[in-house]
Protein backbone atom coordinates (compact mmCIF):
# COMPACT_ATOMS: atom_id res chain seq x y z
CA UNK A 1 0.00 0.00 0.00
CA UNK A 2 1.40 3.63 -0.97
CA UNK A 3 0.58 6.25 1.68
CA UNK A 4 -1.29 8.83 0.30
CA UNK A 5 -2.91 7.30 -2.25
CA UNK A 6 -6.90 6.90 -0.99
CA UNK A 7 -8.35 10.55 -0.77
CA UNK A 8 -8.59 10.46 2.62
CA UNK A 9 -8.35 13.99 5.19
CA UNK A 10 -5.08 14.25 6.67
CA UNK A 11 -3.86 14.81 10.17
CA UNK A 12 -0.41 16.60 11.23
CA UNK A 13 0.58 14.96 14.59
CA UNK A 14 2.01 17.71 16.81
CA UNK A 15 5.21 17.67 18.73
CA UNK A 16 3.38 17.18 22.40
CA UNK A 17 0.72 15.17 22.63
CA UNK A 18 -0.92 16.07 26.01
CA UNK A 19 -4.47 15.02 25.79
CA UNK A 20 -6.35 11.04 24.79
CA UNK A 21 -6.22 10.79 21.36
CA UNK A 22 -7.74 7.88 18.93
CA UNK A 23 -5.82 7.77 15.09
CA UNK A 24 -8.72 6.27 12.77
CA UNK A 25 -8.85 6.09 9.13
CA UNK A 26 -11.09 8.80 8.49
CA UNK A 27 -8.11 11.03 10.15
CA UNK A 28 -5.41 9.38 7.66
CA UNK A 29 -2.67 9.89 7.05
CA UNK A 30 -1.18 11.19 10.05
CA UNK A 31 1.52 13.22 8.98
CA UNK A 32 4.76 13.35 11.26
CA UNK A 33 6.42 16.83 10.74
CA UNK A 34 8.83 16.64 13.68
CA UNK A 35 10.25 14.33 16.37
CA UNK A 36 6.83 13.51 18.86
CA UNK A 37 6.30 12.98 22.14
CA UNK A 38 3.29 11.16 23.69
CA UNK A 39 3.09 12.68 27.36
CA UNK A 40 3.20 10.69 30.50
CA UNK A 41 -0.64 9.59 31.54
CA UNK A 42 -1.81 10.27 28.05
CA UNK A 43 -2.85 7.60 25.97
CA UNK A 44 -2.99 7.04 22.23
CA UNK A 45 -5.28 4.81 20.40
CA UNK A 46 -4.59 3.70 16.89
CA UNK A 47 -7.72 1.95 14.67
CA UNK A 48 -7.67 -0.42 12.20
CA UNK A 49 -6.87 0.69 8.47
CA UNK A 50 -5.00 4.22 10.33
CA UNK A 51 -2.48 5.26 7.67
CA UNK A 52 0.75 6.78 9.16
CA UNK A 53 3.39 8.78 7.03
CA UNK A 54 6.36 8.95 9.86
CA UNK A 55 8.51 11.21 7.65
CA UNK A 56 11.95 9.63 9.04
CA UNK A 57 10.78 11.09 12.85
CA UNK A 58 10.71 9.34 16.07
CA UNK A 59 7.81 9.28 18.18
CA UNK A 60 8.64 8.50 21.97
CA UNK A 61 5.94 6.93 24.22
CA UNK A 62 6.07 8.48 28.13
CA UNK A 63 2.25 7.89 28.20
CA UNK A 64 0.03 5.06 26.67
CA UNK A 65 0.83 3.47 23.11
CA UNK A 66 -2.14 0.67 21.89
CA UNK A 67 -2.15 0.40 17.95
CA UNK A 68 -5.23 -2.18 17.62
CA UNK A 69 -5.42 -3.43 14.09
CA UNK A 70 -7.35 -6.52 12.73
CA UNK A 71 -6.79 -9.19 9.96
CA UNK A 72 -9.24 -7.39 8.28
CA UNK A 73 -7.92 -3.42 8.40
CA UNK A 74 -4.32 -3.60 9.31
CA UNK A 75 -2.02 -0.71 10.39
CA UNK A 76 0.37 1.01 8.30
CA UNK A 77 3.13 2.50 9.07
CA UNK A 78 6.29 3.94 7.04
CA UNK A 79 9.25 6.01 8.05
CA UNK A 80 8.69 6.26 11.54
CA UNK A 81 10.47 4.63 14.48
CA UNK A 82 8.66 4.29 17.91
CA UNK A 83 10.22 4.49 21.37
CA UNK A 84 8.48 3.53 24.85
CA UNK A 85 10.70 4.93 27.38
CA UNK A 86 11.27 4.05 31.17
CA UNK A 87 8.24 5.50 32.13
CA UNK A 88 5.64 4.46 29.47
CA UNK A 89 2.49 2.50 30.62
CA UNK A 90 3.80 -1.31 30.57
CA UNK A 91 1.24 -3.79 28.51
CA UNK A 92 -0.85 -5.28 31.79
CA UNK A 93 -3.10 -7.89 29.33
CA UNK A 94 -5.75 -5.47 28.90
CA UNK A 95 -4.03 -1.94 28.35
CA UNK A 96 -0.76 -0.76 28.22
CA UNK A 97 2.31 -1.18 25.24
CA UNK A 98 0.46 -3.14 22.54
CA UNK A 99 0.55 -3.19 19.06
CA UNK A 100 -1.43 -6.27 16.73
CA UNK A 101 -1.71 -6.35 12.91
CA UNK A 102 0.41 -3.29 11.73
CA UNK A 103 2.90 -3.13 8.82
CA UNK A 104 6.05 -1.41 9.63
CA UNK A 105 8.25 0.03 7.03
CA UNK A 106 11.31 2.19 6.35
CA UNK A 107 12.71 3.50 9.49
CA UNK A 108 15.72 5.72 8.98
CA UNK A 109 18.92 4.12 8.41
CA UNK A 110 20.79 2.52 11.86
CA UNK A 111 17.26 3.33 13.30
CA UNK A 112 14.81 0.56 15.16
CA UNK A 113 11.37 0.55 14.69
CA UNK A 114 10.55 -0.41 18.36
CA UNK A 115 13.05 0.41 20.84
CA UNK A 116 12.11 -0.84 23.87
CA UNK A 117 14.10 1.15 27.31
CA UNK A 118 14.72 -0.41 30.65
CA UNK A 119 11.50 -1.69 32.82
CA UNK A 120 9.12 -1.67 29.93
CA UNK A 121 6.81 -4.60 28.96
CA UNK A 122 5.79 -4.48 25.47
CA UNK A 123 3.55 -7.15 23.25
CA UNK A 124 3.33 -7.61 19.54
CA UNK A 125 1.47 -9.27 17.49
CA UNK A 126 0.58 -10.13 13.84
CA UNK A 127 2.69 -7.37 12.91
CA UNK A 128 5.13 -6.67 9.67
CA UNK A 129 8.73 -5.33 10.39
CA UNK A 130 9.83 -4.74 6.67
CA UNK A 131 13.14 -2.95 5.76
CA UNK A 132 14.52 -2.15 8.86
CA UNK A 133 18.47 -2.19 10.24
CA UNK A 134 16.76 -3.08 13.80
CA UNK A 135 12.96 -4.47 13.82
CA UNK A 136 12.95 -4.27 17.77
CA UNK A 137 15.65 -3.19 19.70
CA UNK A 138 15.29 -4.41 23.67
CA UNK A 139 17.04 -2.68 26.60
CA UNK A 140 17.04 -4.53 29.80
CA UNK A 141 19.34 -4.61 33.08
CA UNK A 142 18.83 -7.48 35.71
CA UNK A 143 18.25 -3.87 38.13
CA UNK A 144 15.22 -2.87 35.60
CA UNK A 145 14.19 -6.11 33.41
CA UNK A 146 12.62 -5.87 30.64
CA UNK A 147 9.56 -8.14 28.84
CA UNK A 148 9.09 -8.82 25.55
CA UNK A 149 6.16 -10.82 23.67
CA UNK A 150 6.07 -11.29 20.24
CA UNK A 151 3.55 -13.78 18.40
CA UNK A 152 2.79 -14.74 14.64
CA UNK A 153 5.37 -12.00 13.51
CA UNK A 154 7.19 -11.55 10.13
CA UNK A 155 10.52 -10.01 10.00
CA UNK A 156 11.58 -10.07 6.36
CA UNK A 157 14.42 -7.59 4.80
CA UNK A 158 16.44 -7.71 1.77
CA UNK A 159 18.95 -5.46 2.38
CA UNK A 160 21.74 -7.12 4.02
CA UNK A 161 22.85 -6.11 7.53
CA UNK A 162 19.29 -5.87 9.69
CA UNK A 163 18.63 -7.60 13.07
CA UNK A 164 15.19 -8.64 13.05
CA UNK A 165 15.69 -8.33 17.21
CA UNK A 166 18.45 -6.73 19.07
CA UNK A 167 18.04 -7.72 22.59
CA UNK A 168 20.99 -6.13 24.75
CA UNK A 169 21.36 -6.58 28.92
CA UNK A 170 20.33 -9.01 31.31
CA UNK A 171 17.06 -9.60 33.03
CA UNK A 172 14.88 -9.38 29.87
CA UNK A 173 11.70 -12.57 29.97
CA UNK A 174 11.79 -12.95 26.08
CA UNK A 175 9.01 -14.89 24.65
CA UNK A 176 8.78 -15.22 21.16
CA UNK A 177 6.59 -17.59 19.18
CA UNK A 178 5.01 -18.65 15.58
CA UNK A 179 7.39 -15.53 13.81
CA UNK A 180 9.09 -15.74 10.75
CA UNK A 181 12.27 -14.39 9.88
CA UNK A 182 13.48 -14.38 6.47
CA UNK A 183 16.61 -12.49 4.97
CA UNK A 184 16.83 -14.14 1.58
CA UNK A 185 20.72 -14.68 2.40
CA UNK A 186 21.82 -11.46 2.77
CA UNK A 187 23.31 -11.47 5.74
CA UNK A 188 21.68 -9.77 9.44
CA UNK A 189 21.63 -11.83 12.36
CA UNK A 190 19.81 -12.22 15.63
CA UNK A 191 20.62 -11.75 19.23
CA UNK A 192 18.33 -12.55 21.81
CA UNK A 193 20.20 -11.73 25.31
CA UNK A 194 18.06 -12.18 28.33
CA UNK A 195 16.98 -13.70 31.68
CA UNK A 196 14.39 -16.21 30.24
CA UNK A 197 14.41 -16.82 26.63
CA UNK A 198 11.48 -18.62 25.28
CA UNK A 199 11.52 -19.01 21.68
CA UNK A 200 8.42 -21.15 20.04
CA UNK A 201 7.24 -22.48 16.18
CA UNK A 202 9.29 -19.96 14.79
CA UNK A 203 10.67 -20.19 10.93
CA UNK A 204 14.35 -18.81 10.81
CA UNK A 205 15.51 -18.23 7.18
CA UNK A 206 18.70 -16.58 5.58
CA UNK A 207 19.71 -15.23 8.79
CA UNK A 208 23.88 -14.22 9.48
CA UNK A 209 23.28 -16.54 12.39
CA UNK A 210 21.00 -16.58 15.83
CA UNK A 211 22.55 -16.07 19.03
CA UNK A 212 20.87 -17.02 22.57
CA UNK A 213 22.37 -15.95 25.83
CA UNK A 214 20.06 -16.78 28.59
CA UNK A 215 20.17 -17.84 32.25
CA UNK A 216 17.33 -20.39 30.96
CA UNK A 217 15.70 -21.14 27.95
CA UNK A 218 13.04 -23.09 26.02
CA UNK A 219 13.98 -23.56 22.35
CA UNK A 220 11.42 -25.92 20.40
CA UNK A 221 9.87 -26.38 17.05
CA UNK A 222 11.59 -24.24 15.48
CA UNK A 223 13.34 -23.99 11.53
CA UNK A 224 16.66 -22.94 11.08
CA UNK A 225 17.13 -23.21 7.33
CA UNK A 226 19.75 -21.94 4.80
CA UNK A 227 21.66 -19.81 7.65
CA UNK A 228 25.31 -18.27 7.17
CA UNK A 229 26.76 -19.00 10.77
CA UNK A 230 25.48 -21.09 13.69
CA UNK A 231 22.78 -21.37 16.15
CA UNK A 232 24.24 -20.50 19.09
CA UNK A 233 23.61 -21.06 22.58
CA UNK A 234 25.05 -19.92 25.54
CA UNK A 235 25.03 -20.51 29.45
CA UNK A 236 25.07 -18.29 31.89
CA UNK A 237 22.86 -19.76 34.79
CA UNK A 238 24.81 -19.01 38.45
CA UNK A 239 22.38 -21.45 40.14
CA UNK A 240 21.37 -24.32 40.50
CA UNK A 241 17.70 -24.38 39.70
CA UNK A 242 18.02 -23.51 35.60
CA UNK A 243 17.75 -25.21 32.66
CA UNK A 244 17.84 -25.35 28.47
CA UNK A 245 15.56 -27.02 26.60
CA UNK A 246 16.56 -27.10 22.70
CA UNK A 247 13.87 -29.72 21.42
CA UNK A 248 12.09 -30.51 18.01
CA UNK A 249 14.19 -28.17 16.07
CA UNK A 250 15.15 -28.46 12.58
CA UNK A 251 18.56 -27.10 11.70
CA UNK A 252 19.41 -27.96 8.01
CA UNK A 253 21.33 -26.34 4.90
CA UNK A 254 23.95 -24.20 6.87
CA UNK A 255 26.56 -22.62 4.50
CA UNK A 256 29.10 -22.42 7.14
CA UNK A 257 29.37 -25.20 10.18
CA UNK A 258 28.80 -25.76 13.15
CA UNK A 259 24.88 -25.98 12.88
CA UNK A 260 24.78 -25.72 16.89
CA UNK A 261 27.60 -23.78 19.16
CA UNK A 262 27.55 -24.43 22.97
CA UNK A 263 29.05 -21.89 24.77
CA UNK A 264 29.81 -22.25 28.61
CA UNK A 265 32.07 -20.06 30.82
CA UNK A 266 33.53 -21.94 33.59
CA UNK A 267 31.74 -19.94 36.26
CA UNK A 268 28.35 -21.00 35.10
CA UNK A 269 26.03 -24.21 35.13
CA UNK A 270 24.47 -26.37 32.12
CA UNK A 271 22.03 -27.73 35.03
CA UNK A 272 19.47 -30.47 33.74
CA UNK A 273 19.74 -29.19 30.43
CA UNK A 274 18.49 -31.11 27.31
CA UNK A 275 18.80 -31.25 23.46
CA UNK A 276 16.25 -33.75 21.87
CA UNK A 277 14.14 -34.61 19.07
CA UNK A 278 16.33 -32.58 16.83
CA UNK A 279 17.00 -33.21 13.23
CA UNK A 280 20.62 -32.01 12.18
CA UNK A 281 20.77 -31.61 8.61
CA UNK A 282 23.60 -30.68 6.60
CA UNK A 283 26.27 -28.07 6.45
CA UNK A 284 27.90 -26.47 3.32
CA UNK A 285 31.56 -26.08 4.28
CA UNK A 286 32.45 -28.33 6.67
CA UNK A 287 31.30 -31.22 8.58
CA UNK A 288 30.86 -30.28 12.52
CA UNK A 289 27.64 -29.86 13.26
CA UNK A 290 27.61 -29.32 17.36
CA UNK A 291 30.69 -27.79 19.00
CA UNK A 292 31.18 -27.35 22.76
CA UNK A 293 33.21 -24.28 23.38
CA UNK A 294 34.43 -23.62 26.73
CA UNK A 295 37.12 -23.97 28.89
CA UNK A 296 36.78 -26.50 32.04
CA UNK A 297 37.58 -25.45 35.15
CA UNK A 298 38.62 -28.88 36.30
CA UNK A 299 40.41 -31.30 33.65
CA UNK A 300 38.82 -33.99 35.62
CA UNK A 301 36.21 -33.54 35.67
CA UNK A 302 32.76 -32.79 33.39
CA UNK A 303 29.85 -32.41 32.06
CA UNK A 304 27.21 -34.70 30.44
CA UNK A 305 25.11 -32.78 27.70
CA UNK A 306 22.01 -34.87 27.06
CA UNK A 307 21.69 -35.20 23.00
CA UNK A 308 19.68 -38.55 22.98
CA UNK A 309 17.09 -39.15 20.59
CA UNK A 310 18.41 -37.02 17.80
CA UNK A 311 18.08 -36.94 13.84
CA UNK A 312 21.68 -36.96 12.09
CA UNK A 313 20.98 -37.80 8.69
CA UNK A 314 22.74 -41.32 9.52
CA UNK A 315 22.80 -44.46 11.71
CA UNK A 316 26.51 -44.74 11.63
CA UNK A 317 28.12 -43.88 15.13
CA UNK A 318 31.07 -42.96 13.71
CA UNK A 319 30.48 -40.64 11.10
CA UNK A 320 28.04 -38.84 13.96
CA UNK A 321 31.01 -38.73 16.30
CA UNK A 322 33.00 -37.06 13.54
CA UNK A 323 30.76 -34.43 12.98
CA UNK A 324 30.81 -33.58 17.07
CA UNK A 325 33.33 -31.67 18.59
CA UNK A 326 33.36 -32.13 22.42
CA UNK A 327 35.50 -33.49 25.37
CA UNK A 328 36.03 -36.38 23.43
CA UNK A 329 38.30 -34.56 21.20
CA UNK A 330 39.97 -32.13 24.46
CA UNK A 331 39.79 -32.58 27.84
CA UNK A 332 40.09 -28.69 28.02
CA UNK A 333 36.22 -28.34 27.15
CA UNK A 334 33.65 -28.90 29.56
CA UNK A 335 31.24 -31.11 28.01
CA UNK A 336 30.49 -34.96 26.09
CA UNK A 337 27.62 -35.40 24.15
CA UNK A 338 25.72 -38.52 24.78
CA UNK A 339 24.31 -39.03 21.22
CA UNK A 340 22.83 -42.50 22.27
CA UNK A 341 18.97 -43.43 21.00
CA UNK A 342 19.41 -41.41 18.16
CA UNK A 343 16.81 -41.93 15.03
CA UNK A 344 16.87 -43.55 12.49
CA UNK A 345 14.00 -40.61 10.56
CA UNK A 346 13.20 -37.51 10.83
CA UNK A 347 11.75 -36.05 13.92
CA UNK A 348 8.46 -34.36 13.02
CA UNK A 349 6.59 -34.74 16.57
CA UNK A 350 6.28 -31.01 18.63
CA UNK A 351 5.48 -32.17 21.87
CA UNK A 352 7.13 -29.25 24.59
CA UNK A 353 5.52 -26.74 22.44
CA UNK A 354 3.27 -24.62 24.81
CA UNK A 355 1.30 -23.37 21.77
CA UNK A 356 -2.52 -22.28 22.70
CA UNK A 357 -4.64 -24.67 23.74
CA UNK A 358 -7.76 -22.45 22.91
CA UNK A 359 -8.69 -19.54 20.51
CA UNK A 360 -10.65 -16.45 21.51
CA UNK A 361 -13.21 -15.25 18.87
CA UNK A 362 -16.61 -14.07 18.93
CA UNK A 363 -18.63 -12.02 16.05
CA UNK A 364 -21.67 -9.48 16.52
CA UNK A 365 -24.83 -9.53 15.77
CA UNK A 366 -27.79 -7.21 15.55
CA UNK A 367 -31.10 -7.22 18.06
CA UNK A 368 -33.67 -6.62 15.20
CA UNK A 369 -35.90 -6.07 18.19
CA UNK A 370 -33.93 -3.09 19.98
CA UNK A 371 -31.92 -0.84 17.38
CA UNK A 372 -29.97 0.41 20.04
CA UNK A 373 -29.03 -3.35 21.30
CA UNK A 374 -25.92 -5.55 20.22
CA UNK A 375 -25.18 -9.12 20.77
CA UNK A 376 -21.66 -10.23 20.94
CA UNK A 377 -21.76 -14.02 20.35
CA UNK A 378 -18.54 -16.01 21.70
CA UNK A 379 -17.25 -18.37 19.45
CA UNK A 380 -14.23 -19.09 21.41
CA UNK A 381 -12.56 -22.47 21.29
CA UNK A 382 -10.59 -25.18 23.78
CA UNK A 383 -12.05 -23.23 26.79
CA UNK A 384 -12.61 -25.46 30.20
CA UNK A 385 -14.37 -24.28 33.49
CA UNK A 386 -10.94 -22.78 34.58
CA UNK A 387 -10.54 -20.67 31.45
CA UNK A 388 -10.39 -16.70 32.40
CA UNK A 389 -11.77 -14.37 30.84
CA UNK A 390 -11.01 -10.86 30.39
CA UNK A 391 -13.48 -8.28 28.39
CA UNK A 392 -12.15 -4.84 27.51
CA UNK A 393 -14.37 -2.58 26.31
CA UNK A 394 -12.73 0.15 24.77
CA UNK A 395 -14.26 2.70 26.53
CA UNK A 396 -11.87 2.28 29.88
CA UNK A 397 -14.19 -0.53 31.61
CA UNK A 398 -13.88 -4.35 31.55
CA UNK A 399 -15.27 -7.40 33.03
CA UNK A 400 -14.01 -10.82 34.05
CA UNK A 401 -17.19 -12.46 33.40
CA UNK A 402 -18.11 -15.28 31.14
CA UNK A 403 -21.00 -13.77 29.41
CA UNK A 404 -20.86 -9.70 30.68
CA UNK A 405 -23.49 -6.91 29.65
CA UNK A 406 -22.17 -3.39 29.10
CA UNK A 407 -24.05 -0.18 28.64
CA UNK A 408 -22.02 2.53 26.52
CA UNK A 409 -22.71 6.07 27.78
CA UNK A 410 -21.68 7.52 24.52
CA UNK A 411 -22.10 7.41 20.67
CA UNK A 412 -18.65 5.96 19.13
CA UNK A 413 -17.15 3.14 17.50
CA UNK A 414 -14.97 0.85 20.32
CA UNK A 415 -12.77 -1.94 20.22
CA UNK A 416 -13.95 -5.16 22.34
CA UNK A 417 -11.12 -7.43 23.34
CA UNK A 418 -11.51 -10.57 24.63
CA UNK A 419 -8.27 -12.07 26.42
CA UNK A 420 -8.45 -16.02 27.96
CA UNK A 421 -5.78 -17.51 29.90
CA UNK A 422 -5.07 -19.95 31.91
CA UNK A 423 -1.26 -20.99 32.13
CA UNK A 424 -2.07 -24.66 33.50
CA UNK A 425 -3.99 -25.23 30.45
CA UNK A 426 -1.26 -23.59 28.03
CA UNK A 427 -3.93 -21.48 27.28
CA UNK A 428 -3.78 -17.44 25.73
CA UNK A 429 -5.42 -15.94 23.12
CA UNK A 430 -6.57 -12.48 22.40
CA UNK A 431 -8.98 -11.71 19.96
CA UNK A 432 -10.35 -7.85 19.01
CA UNK A 433 -13.45 -6.03 16.81
CA UNK A 434 -14.65 -3.07 16.45
CA UNK A 435 -18.46 -2.32 17.40
CA UNK A 436 -21.25 0.41 17.35
CA UNK A 437 -22.87 0.02 13.55
CA UNK A 438 -26.23 0.27 13.78
CA UNK A 439 -28.04 -1.96 10.86
CA UNK A 440 -27.48 1.05 8.20
CA UNK A 441 -24.01 1.58 8.86
CA UNK A 442 -24.10 4.31 10.97
CA UNK A 443 -22.52 4.80 14.66
CA UNK A 444 -25.13 4.25 16.84
CA UNK A 445 -25.89 7.36 18.88
CA UNK A 446 -26.00 8.04 22.61
CA UNK A 447 -25.60 5.15 24.89
CA UNK A 448 -26.26 1.60 23.53
CA UNK A 449 -25.88 -1.85 25.13
CA UNK A 450 -24.11 -5.40 24.55
CA UNK A 451 -24.40 -8.84 25.80
CA UNK A 452 -21.98 -11.41 25.39
CA UNK A 453 -23.97 -14.63 24.97
CA UNK A 454 -22.59 -18.03 23.55
CA UNK A 455 -23.02 -19.28 20.10
CA UNK A 456 -25.14 -21.99 21.11
CA UNK A 457 -27.75 -19.49 22.78
CA UNK A 458 -28.15 -17.80 19.66
CA UNK A 459 -31.31 -19.97 18.46
CA UNK A 460 -33.88 -17.01 19.42
CA UNK A 461 -33.78 -13.36 20.25
CA UNK A 462 -36.56 -11.15 20.52
CA UNK A 463 -38.80 -8.74 23.07
CA UNK A 464 -41.30 -9.90 25.29
CA UNK A 465 -43.95 -10.21 22.22
CA UNK A 466 -42.59 -13.26 20.48
CA UNK A 467 -43.62 -15.22 17.29
CA UNK A 468 -44.88 -18.49 18.87
CA UNK A 469 -43.53 -22.28 17.35
CA UNK A 470 -41.89 -20.99 14.44
CA UNK A 471 -39.80 -23.71 12.57
CA UNK A 472 -37.58 -22.79 9.97
CA UNK A 473 -36.27 -25.46 7.62
CA UNK A 474 -33.37 -27.04 6.62
CA UNK A 475 -31.01 -24.81 8.08
CA UNK A 476 -28.37 -24.83 7.46
CA UNK A 477 -29.29 -25.20 3.37
CA UNK A 478 -28.09 -23.93 0.52
CA UNK A 479 -30.72 -21.10 0.07
CA UNK A 480 -33.79 -22.71 -0.96
CA UNK A 481 -35.57 -22.40 3.09
CA UNK A 482 -38.72 -22.76 4.23
CA UNK A 483 -40.99 -20.43 7.27
CA UNK A 484 -43.95 -22.23 9.05
CA UNK A 485 -46.14 -20.55 11.51
CA UNK A 486 -47.87 -22.54 13.94
CA UNK A 487 -51.12 -20.49 13.06
CA UNK A 488 -52.34 -19.07 9.58
CA UNK A 489 -53.24 -15.58 9.39
CA UNK A 490 -54.30 -13.16 6.63
CA UNK A 491 -51.80 -10.82 8.10
CA UNK A 492 -48.77 -10.03 6.33
CA UNK A 493 -45.46 -11.59 7.12
CA UNK A 494 -42.31 -9.25 7.06
CA UNK A 495 -38.96 -11.53 6.51
CA UNK A 496 -35.61 -9.46 6.63
CA UNK A 497 -32.30 -11.02 6.33
CA UNK A 498 -29.44 -9.77 7.93
CA UNK A 499 -25.56 -10.32 8.04
CA UNK A 500 -23.56 -10.30 11.15
CA UNK A 501 -22.13 -6.46 10.14
CA UNK A 502 -26.33 -5.49 10.56
CA UNK A 503 -26.26 -5.03 6.77
CA UNK A 504 -30.28 -5.98 5.78
CA UNK A 505 -29.68 -8.17 2.76
CA UNK A 506 -33.00 -9.68 1.96
CA UNK A 507 -36.39 -8.34 2.15
CA UNK A 508 -40.05 -9.54 1.64
CA UNK A 509 -43.57 -9.32 2.73
CA UNK A 510 -46.60 -11.30 1.75
CA UNK A 511 -49.92 -13.25 3.13
CA UNK A 512 -49.37 -16.35 3.86
CA UNK A 513 -52.88 -18.38 4.19
CA UNK A 514 -51.74 -21.41 5.07
CA UNK A 515 -48.83 -20.67 7.30
CA UNK A 516 -46.03 -21.94 5.11
CA UNK A 517 -43.79 -19.57 3.14
CA UNK A 518 -40.85 -20.56 0.46
CA UNK A 519 -37.79 -18.14 0.51
CA UNK A 520 -35.28 -18.47 -2.23
CA UNK A 521 -32.14 -17.15 -0.85
CA UNK A 522 -29.75 -18.53 -3.73
CA UNK A 523 -28.39 -15.17 -4.28
CA UNK A 524 -26.85 -14.96 -0.79
CA UNK A 525 -23.34 -15.91 -0.05
CA UNK A 526 -22.51 -18.73 1.99
CA UNK A 527 -21.86 -17.69 5.63
CA UNK A 528 -24.17 -17.09 8.92
CA UNK A 529 -27.29 -14.25 9.10
CA UNK A 530 -29.66 -13.44 11.19
CA UNK A 531 -33.36 -14.42 10.31
CA UNK A 532 -36.38 -12.32 11.15
CA UNK A 533 -39.69 -12.58 11.28
CA UNK A 534 -42.62 -10.63 12.05
CA UNK A 535 -46.25 -10.17 12.13
CA UNK A 536 -48.97 -8.55 14.04
CA UNK A 537 -46.47 -6.45 15.54
CA UNK A 538 -44.64 -9.81 16.93
CA UNK A 539 -41.03 -11.11 16.02
CA UNK A 540 -38.86 -14.10 15.92
CA UNK A 541 -34.88 -14.02 15.26
CA UNK A 542 -32.93 -16.94 14.65
CA UNK A 543 -29.43 -17.78 13.43
CA UNK A 544 -29.73 -19.28 9.31
CA UNK A 545 -26.46 -21.01 8.14
CA UNK A 546 -25.83 -20.77 3.76
CA UNK A 547 -23.39 -23.51 3.28
CA UNK A 548 -23.83 -25.10 -0.19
Amino acid sequence: MALGTEQLLATNVPAVISTNQVWDVNGSPYYFQQNSTIDSGVTVTIMPGTVIAGGNYLLTVNGELQAKGNKDSIIWCDYLQIEFTEIAKPYNGSSGAFLSYCQFRYPVAGGSILKIRHGMKVRVENTTFDKADYGINLLSSVANPSTLEVENCNFLDSSGSSFPIYSVGTGADIDIRGCIFNHYLKGGGMMLYGKKVTFLKNEVYGLDGVAFTAEASEISCNTFWNLRNSVVLTFYALDSTSSHIFTHNSLDTFIYGPLLRLNKNPNYRVNQSRFNNNNFGTVGIGTMKIMVNGANANPADFEYLDFQENFWETTDSSIIEYGILDRGDSTNLYGRLDFSDYLSGRDTSCNDSNSSSCSASFYIAIDTTNLYALYVVNTSTGTTSNTNYLWDFGDGNTSTSVNPGHTYANYGKYLLCLTLSNTAENCSSTYCDSIGLDSNGNLLKNGFTIQVINESDLTHIGNNKNLEEVRIYPNPSKGQLVVELAEASDAPVSVRIIDLSGKTVFTSQSQVTDGRQFLDLSTLKEGVYLLNIQQNGASYTTKIVISR
